[in-house]
């Protein structure tokens, strides 16, 4: 007999995450045990569909089934199944990084500023808009990319944001934001 099989794992994960699921079989007496996963009712990758644990990765929000066929060519198979619901993915907090400062000296040099939000993998297409305030005095060389380059063409203060946009995600944006001071003289 191949006894009984019980799948665990994560019952919550998250669009984009990578969980690993186990199936533990208890009861059995033969040797030659051979294991199929499958997920229902979702898209997903899986990363080792024939060995007794693997790591799933949903690529949408919903409910769905984790399933485990557990084999022997001696004995009838058994499987189980964990339902799960996953939730999309959050973007994070968004960090912009770039200079505080500005010497006057550095006018029409560029400054590179950054964005990010930790490192966290994201799953879809994240969309960047860098925007800056006031809207003369500092040019923005790539506003539509994570990270650009700042030319300031005249002393102020300026607030820089970037907004990220995913629609994988939940919330859909988040914005960071930096001032910079270009001194007067």
């Amino acid at each position: 007999t191949v006894g009984t099989a019980v799948v665990s794992g994560n019952a919550t994960p998250k669009v984009g995450a990578g969980d690993t699921y186990t199936v533990a079989v208890s009861g059995n007496n033969v040797s030659d045990l051979t294991y199929k996963w499958t997920v229902a009712d979702a898209t997903a990758q899986i990363s080792n569909k024939n060995g007794a644990s693997t790591g799933i990765t949903f690529e949408g929000a919903g409910n769905a089934s984790v399933q485990c066929v557990v084999s022997s060519a001696s004995a009838p198979s058994v499987n189980d199944q964990l339902d799960v619901v996953v939730s999309k993915q959050t973007i994070g907090a968004i960090t912009v990084g770039g200079p505080a400062n500005v010497a006057f000296a550095d006018l029409n040099t560029g400054k590179n500023f950054t964005s990010s939000n930790g490192n966290k993998v994201l799953v879809g297409t994240t969309a960047y808009q860098w925007t800056v305030s006031p809207t003369t005095g500092a040019v923005i060389n790539s506003p539509t990319e994570q990270n650009t380059q700042v030319v300031f063409t005249q002393p102020g203060t300026y607030t820089f944001s970037c907004k990220w946009t995913n629609q994988d995600a939940d919330p859909t944006t988040k914005t960071g934001t930096k001032a910079t001071t270009v001194a007067a003289s």
